[in-house]
Parts: structure tokens; C-alpha cells; sequence
């Protein structure tokens, strides 16, 4: 094109334009401008973050040409009725305040009011979680036009929004379902606010039934129930629900007796996907059936081997772990091989023994149990350095060697009872790789056990054990729990235990022994022999006490420790506290030395002591100078009420006769570490026998040992005492050996190394669900006077029927 041709259709586009303007009207040249691009209505400000709200209605044109007008016009104006009646409306451009624009009415197709663009937005705003905005929306709204239908509606689904914001962030979910009722009230008819609704209480009713929470889960969809009871998404939940409980339990009683695990994670969730009694009393059946056997301990697990094992419970979970070499009667007396032997040969005049192993078993991990793995063993046991070194049966077991892959040969000084000396645990030769020390990983798990059990969780204060798949013998009993109590009063345990929530509870306190008989007929309370004896072990490296530290001499060291015994009204303790007044129906003896009443060891000569209060205060005061300088340490380890309020009674009587007394309860490791460290004058000491001899001489060894088996943790050296105990390892007659015993017996009581106090009877309850079942039927359950557990793989839990 031309240049002039081109201004001649540049002036003729102006006069166009000047046309429009002058005499054609604004119409005209509505109809030819091109749509403006839609402003925004919400603008947030990049720094400030303050939010910009942009009011205009759209008006859009016949040939789709959009106008954004102020919405100043007239409210007539405005109204829809009203527009088309004239020829001509005059409108404001939404970015200025003044000036109205008119043209014809017959070019308009609809307008868009400014409140039904800012609805649209608010709601997607609130759908994309932005509540800032659609919250500004809603409030320039409320300035803008405070009687539009929707205002209202729309402030209650934002803070519909907000209360569910609050529910799932876990902050305030009670708040958050307080405002949703609330709003629900209000709007009772809005379906936005009752899906809301319904939606978050399905997910924290699913919530809950994850986090095994079953009252809450119900809780849950009880109140959507409630509020809303023809809600198809509750209705279906709750039949979802209940078809799954159905199938589940239905599942669990069938593979409980093949999949325990399976089994008790399936009726678990049944019994809180429903609230139908009968399936939930189904589904606890299958628990408890299928959870195996639970027992009450009133300790800490502690350390679960041999070499480091020195509490009851440790003791008895080591019985669980480890096969032992030789088995014995629940006397405690008797020994036999067990399977794991299959031949025991003396030789050269019984100083020498061929044991011959089983081939085929194994351990837990699947390696065959070797003569190597039982030499190892011995020579951890004779280790000195380890912390339950016991000295007496090392001072025996002088060698151990491997001739064949199964066979050992174990070097021997004479022993009156030569089969007690191999009642020890196999332990894997693989598990330590150097001598474990308590609470070392080695020693609380090792990689691989002998035993019918090993360990499966330690969670907190509670010990689980599974059957070890590869043990000799199938275990009837799947599972073994240790759960851990607070021995107080009758306690949770005994409540437990009526409610078929736990089957055992070892050494029951006189409260809780007597509510268990009244319900003789679910449970069997069974006595077991015992073979420890409470003592007050003295120290005797401490100046009032020790024959070589007190000023005064020997002399006065040993009266003041009679002092001391003679303060103490034993029987009154017993009766009192550990008998419940007379009414336990408890068998506890006072003993008047350091073995049990029952063995040969214990001199029925000597006599019983009683409580001389005007003896006692005689002595006392012989040395008041000396006494009044000093107050004793008394302490004691957390067994339980009865034994906190026995001891408390001792520090009385002491007092009574002239002794100041500091009694300290202590946890049972700090107990343990501070008589070891010597931080005491008397302490509440067991004397465990677990052999065969009651031999204690390890309790006064020169130098001191674990406090498992004793070590010389009182400082007692007197060489009369140690003769004898020479005198008893080098005697192979039985009456000898219970002479020396006796002669030991009279030394201790005369001498009052330590002071002795009572032998407490001691129980095992339990449900009679549980027998022994062998191929003969069933029968009494075996049990081991000192460990409980004997013979495991005859025992069994009878399933529970209700």
C-alpha cells in the first residue's frame, strides 16, 4: 500500500471515530472495541500480603463484548425487572467513581451482579484451602451488600472449613466438632455443612479404630448417627464395618490355633470395627486364647542370661532360654539328663565325667548343639571376672575339653553330689564375643538360644518370649509374657487375674493370696518349698560392726551386732505383716541361722531367737558413746508394701533399744550396686540355695564376687569359718557334710555375722486352665521349687470357653 492511500484511510478511520463520538452515539462504539481483559477480583500484594477485593458487575454485550461497570448505579438500575424497560442505561467503568457512560438497552444480554462473581470465588478459594481470601470476600460482601441470600451461608461453610482445619491437624478437635455442631444447628438444611461434617467423622472414627482406640472409633460415628441418621455415608460405614468384624472374627477363630499372631491382629480389629456384644465377646476369646501365657512380675526384666542373671525373673526367663545338661525334681534334690544328654559316664574314681551329647538338636538360629558350645560354656561360668561367678562351683569343674564333635569330658574334684555340678545351660559358643556385662546387647538378647523359648520384644517393663521353632520339642504354649506390676496392697495383678487377664503370679503378697482362694475353684494356689532365708546381711567393714574396725575391739562389734538381733521381734513382723494378723493362713518361720528350716544343713538345736529388749538396750548402752556417734544404714530393695512396712517396723525396734536408724528403700539395681560399693550397715538380704549342698561359703569369699551367688560383700574374714567351708568341699560323706553345715549354722548365729530373720513361704497362683498334657492326658502342672518352670513343653493353656 501507498503512503498516500494510506493517510487516506487513516482520516477516513478518524472521521469515523469523530462520528461515533458527535453523532452516532456510544453504542456504536461499544459494538466495535475489542473485550478489555476481565480485572481480578482478589489481588494479594507480593510483600505486604495485604489482600485487594475488586467490586464490579460484568455486563456482557450481544456480540459477547464484556463491560465492567462500578456498581453506583441506581439500585433500580441494578435490578433486572427494571433494565430493559428503557431505551438507554447509563453505566460507570468499575475503575472510576463518577461519570456514567450510556448507551442502548438493546445491545445488553445479561448482566452479572458483582455478589454472585464474589460467591463463585469465595467457594473456590475455600475449596483450594485458601480461607484468607475467601474470608476477605465474604467481609467486603457483608460491607457490600449485607442482605444477599447467600452471606450467611457462605461465613458458615468458611468456618466450616476452619473448624475442619482444626479437627485434622489434631490441635483442637473437640473445639473443631463444638463449632461444627454449632454450625449444623444453624444450618441444619445446608448439604455442604452435613457432608463436611460427616466426612470428618468417619476419618477420626478410622483414625481411632488404627490407634486401637474401639470406644472413641464408635464414639465417633455414634454422634454423626445421631446428628444426621439417614447420612447414606454413615449408614455405609457402619455396614462396611460390621461385615468386616463378622468376617474377622470368623478368620481368628480359625487360624488361632495355627497363627497366633495372625490370629489376635485379626480379632483385635474386629472387636473395634463393631459394637455387636457377641462378636466382641468372640473376638476377646480368641485374644486371650491366642496371647499364650501371661505372668505377673514385680520386677524389672533386667539382663535374660546366665552369666549376668541374678534376680528371680531373670532366673526364670534364663530356665526359658537355655537347655540344661541335667534336669532335676521340684525338691530340688533330684537330678536327671535331660534329652539333650544321652549318656553320662564317670570315670577314674568319679574326678572324671564323658558326657555325651544328642546329636541332631539345635539352636534357635539352626546350629547344631556341639561339645564345643558346652566347653565354651564352662569356661564363661569359671570366669572369674564374670558377675555372676559363682566361686563354689568353679572351685569343682577344674577342666572341660571336646573329644568328638558331641562328646565332653569334664575334669572333676570329688563331690558329694557330683550330678548337680551339670546343672548348667548350653549356652551358643557364636552369642558372645568376649565376656558379656550386665545390660551389654549380648547379654539382654543373644543371637541364639538353646532353649524352648526365645526373647521377642522387651517393651518398657514387659518381656515377651516365642516358641523356638527349632527346640527338641513342640511348645503347647505359643507365646510366654512377663508383664510387670507394682506389688502393692492386692493390686492390679490379682484384679487381672480373676478377669482371666494374666494365668500367673509367682510369690503373691498375703492380701493377694487370700483374695485368689476365695475363687479356689478357677484357681489353683500351690505352695513351693523354700530355699532362701531373709537375713539382715551386716557390714562388717564399717566401724560399729566389724570385729577389726570398732575401737573397743572385737568384742564390742560382736555385741552390738547381737545387740541388734536381739532388738527384733521377728514372729510379731511375721504375724503382723506378712501374715496378715494371723489370717494368711501363711506357714513363715523365723530361722536362727542361714538355711532353710526344711534341709540338713540347718541346725534344729540352736536356738530360735526372740526379741530381748532389756538385753539389747544393756548392750547398747555399754557403747552409747560409740552407738550415738553413728546412725545405721538400713537398707532394703522395693519388694512391695509388706516388705516396706516389715522394714519399718525393724527400724522401730532398733531405735527402741538405742540405735538410730537411716532405713533407705531402693530400686532393686541401685540395692545391688550399693552393697556391692559398702554404702550400708544392715541390709534386707536373701540368701538363695540353688545347690544341692547349701553351700554359702561364696557369700564369704576373700574377694568379693557378683552379688548373684553372695560374694563377700559384708567383709567377714574369720578363719574358724573358713576352715569349715574348706573342711566341707574336701568331705564326701553325707553325714559330714551336714555336720559341717551345722557347725557353720552355730558359728553364724553365735558370732552374728549376719542376723537372721525368717523363712517366708512362698506361692504360685494360677488359673487351672493350665495343666500339663502329654500323650497320656492331663495332669498336675510340673514345677521347680526355685525357677517355676520345669518340663515347659507338657504345659498347656486350656482355651477359654466364655
Amino acid at each position: 500500500m501507498s503512503r498516500a492511500s494510506g493517510t487516506r484511510v487513516f482520516i477516513l478511520w478518524l472521521l469515523v471515530v469523530l462520528a461515533c463520538v458527535c453523532g452516532f452515539g456510544f453504542s456504536v462504539a461499544v459494538g466495535q472495541n475489542p473485550t478489555p481483559k476481565r480485572p481480578p477480583l482478589v489481588t494479594i500484594h507480593p510483600k505486604t500480603k495485604e489482600i485487594t477485593v475488586t467490586v464490579y458487575d460484568i455486563i456482557l454485550l450481544a456480540d459477547r463484548t464484556e463491560l465492567y461497570a462500578n456498581p453506583i448505579w441506581s439500585d433500580q438500575d441494578r435490578r433486572p425487572s427494571n433494565y430493559r424497560i428503557r431505551d438507554q442505561i447509563i453505566y460507570t467503568p468499575y475503575d472510576r467513581k463518577e461519570g456514567g457512560i450510556g448507551f442502548s438497552t438493546d445491545r445488553i444480554h445479561s448482566i452479572t451482579y458483582w455478589e454472585s462473581l464474589a460467591e463463585v470465588e469465595a467457594l473456590g478459594r475455600m475449596r483450594s484451602g485458601d480461607y484468607r481470601v475467601a474470608d476477605a470476600i465474604v467481609k467486603k460482601m457483608e460491607q457490600f451488600n449485607s442482605d444477599w441470600s447467600t452471606v450467611d451461608q457462605l461465613r458458615a461453610r468458611i468456618e466450616t472449613r476452619r473448624s475442619i482445619y482444626k479437627i485434622q491437624s489434631q490441635q483442637k478437635v473437640a473445639e473443631g466438632l463444638a463449632e461444627l455442631e454449632k454450625l449444623h444447628a444453624r444450618f441444619s438444611k445446608d448439604p455442604f455443612i452435613e457432608d463436611a461434617f460427616t466426612d470428618v467423622l468417619i476419618q477420626l472414627a478410622t483414625d481411632a479404630l488404627d490407634s486401637e482406640d474401639a470406644d472413641q472409633a464408635d464414639g465417633y460415628l455414634a454422634k454423626g448417627e445421631t446428628l444426621f441418621p439417614d447420612n447414606k455415608k454413615l449408614l455405609e460405614t457402619r455396614r462396611q464395618w460390621q461385615a468386616e468384624a463378622v468376617r474377622l472374627v470368623a478368620a481368628a477363630e480359625q487360624s488361632q490355633l495355627t497363627n497366633s499372631g495372625q490370629a489376635i491382629a485379626k480379632a483385635q480389629r474386629a472387636v473395634r470395627l463393631t459394637n455387636d456384644p457377641d462378636l466382641r465377646r468372640r473376638g476377646r476369646i480368641v485374644i486371650r486364647n491366642a496371647e499364650g501365657l501371661i505372668l505377673a512380675s514385680y520386677e524389672d526384666p533386667g539382663v535374660f542370661e546366665p552369666i549376668n542373671a541374678t534376680r528371680p525373673v531373670e532366673r526364670q526367663i534364663v530356665h526359658l532360654m537355655h537347655d540344661f545338661l541335667m534336669t532335676r525334681d521340684e525338691t530340688g534334690t533330684r537330678y536327671g539328663r535331660t534329652p539333650l544328654v544321652s549318656r553320662i559316664q564317670p570315670r577314674n574314681l568319679d574326678q572324671q565325667y564323658i558326657v555325651d551329647l544328642t546329636p541332631g538338636l539345635k539352636f534357635s538360629n539352626g546350629s547344631p548343639i556341639t561339645a564345643a558350645d558346652v566347653v565354651e560354656t564352662i569356661e564363661l561360668l569359671r570366669n572369674p571376672a564374670g558377675e555372676a561367678f559363682d566361686a563354689e562351683w568353679a572351685r569343682f569343674i577344674t577342666g572341660a575339653s571336646q573329644t568328638s564333635p558331641f562328646t565332653v569330658k569334664l575334669d572333676v574334684n570329688p563331690h558329694p553330689r557330683p550330678d548337680s555340678l551339670l546343672y548348667l545351660p548350653v549356652l551358643y559358643r557364636g552369642a558372645f564375643g568376649e565376656l558379656p556385662q550386665r545390660g551389654d546387647e549380648a547379654s539382654r538378647s543373644p543371637a541364639a538360644v538353646s532353649g524352648p523359648y526365645r526373647l521377642s520384644t522387651v517393651d518398657g517393663s514387659d518381656v515377651q518370649l516365642v516358641a523356638n521353632s527349632q527346640f527338641r520339642s513342640p511348645m503347647q504354649i505359643g507365646k510366654i509374657k512377663f508383664k510387670r506390676y507394682v506389688k502393692r496392697g492386692t493390686g492390679h495383678a490379682v484384679n487381672d487375674l480373676l478377669q482371666e487377664r494374666i494365668h500367673v503370679i509367682s510369690d503373691p503378697s498375703p492380701s493377694q493370696l487370700a483374695q485368689i482362694r476365695n475363687s479356689r475353684t478357677r484357681f489353683e494356689t500351690r505352695r513351693i518349698e523354700p530355699n532362701s532365708v531373709w537375713v539382715l546381711a551386716v557390714n562388717h567393714g564399717r566401724a560399729l560392726f566389724g570385729d577389726k574396725l570398732n575401737p573397743s575391739g572385737p568384742g564390742a562389734a560382736r555385741d552390738l551386732r547381737r545387740a541388734a538381733s536381739l532388738a527384733i521381734d521377728r514372729q510379731g513382723i511375721l504375724d503382723q505383716y506378712f501374715n496378715l494378723g494371723g489370717r494368711g493362713q501363711m506357714s513363715h518361720a523365723v530361722v536362727s541361722g542361714p538355711f532353710p528350716r526344711q534341709s540338713k544343713a540347718y541346725d534344729l538345736t540352736f536356738p530360735k531367737p526372740t526379741q530381748q529388749v532389756d538385753a539389747a538396750r544393756s548392750l547398747v548402752s555399754r557403747y552409747q558413746t560409740q552407738v550415738s556417734q553413728r546412725k545405721l544404714v538400713l537398707k532394703f530393695a522395693d519388694h512391695g508394701d509388706v516388705v516396706e512396712s516389715a522394714m519399718a517396723q525393724v527400724k522401730r525396734d532398733l531405735e527402741a533399744v538405742g540405735f538410730e536408724v537411716d532405713l533407705q528403700k531402693r530400686p532393686n539395681n541401685a540395692f545391688l550396686r550399693e552393697l556391692r560399693n559398702g554404702s550400708f550397715d544392715l541390709a534386707y538380704y536373701c540368701i538363695e540355695h540353688d545347690n544341692v549342698l547349701f553351700n554359702i561359703a561364696n557369700l564369704f569369699d576373700a574377694a568379693p564376687t557378683a552379688l548373684g551367688e553372695g560374694g563377700n560383700f559384708m567383709n567377714y574374714n574369720n578363719q574358724t569359718l573358713s576352715q569349715s567351708f574348706e573342711d566341707l568341699r574336701t568331705s564326701k560323706v553325707s553325714d559330714e557334710i551336714w555336720a559341717i553345715q551345722n557347725k557353720i549354722h552355730r558359728f553364724i548365729g553365735t558370732e552374728a555375722v549376719v542376723i537372721p530373720l525368717w523363712q517366708l513361704d512362698t506361692f504360685i497362683a494360677y488359673t487351672r486352665r493350665l495343666v500339663a498334657r502329654t500323650t497320656e492326658g492331663e495332669g498336675a502342672l510340673p514345677l521347680d521349687g526355685t525357677h517355676f518352670f520345669r518340663d515347659v513343653e507338657q504345659w498347656y493353656l486350656k482355651p477359654q470357653t466364655n
